[in-house]
């Protein structure tokens, strides 16, 4: 018996670490997409594809999550969103290229 529940705890703790959402580089408490591929970073900004979905789907998606993590949406103009957390504003460009979705993150600075 005394074997048997630290076993558990150990398969328990294995099962759940992987099913932690990752983040996107660089913005730990922002999230990658599930089905991101091709990440690459310029500077601060961030880009990746993400397959199989629409620019909608995909807008859709990080309007949900980064309002679960308290991110408000205080700007839009077409496909690029701002959002704003404790002072800190991001922008994030959601666009249709070809047959997948290219979608980039950067520190918003306004002119």
């Amino acid at each position: 018996m005394r074997i048997g529940i630290p076993l558990v705890l150990i398969l328990v703790s294995i099962l759940f670490s992987g099913c932690r959402q990752q983040t996107v580089p660089g913005y730990q408490d922002i999230p990658l997409h599930p089905k991101a591929s091709q990440i690459h970073s310029v500077d601060d900004r961030v880009e990746f594809v993400v397959l199989s979905a629409s620019a909608e789907e995909v807008a859709g998606y990080y309007l949900n999550e980064l309002e679960k993590r308290q991110w408000i949406q205080v700007d839009r103009w077409g496909s690029a969103f701002v959002y704003e957390k404790k002072g800190r504003k991001i922008l994030l460009v959601v666009t249709d290229v070809k047959n997948r979705t290219k979608v980039s993150l950067s520190p918003f600075q306004p002119n």
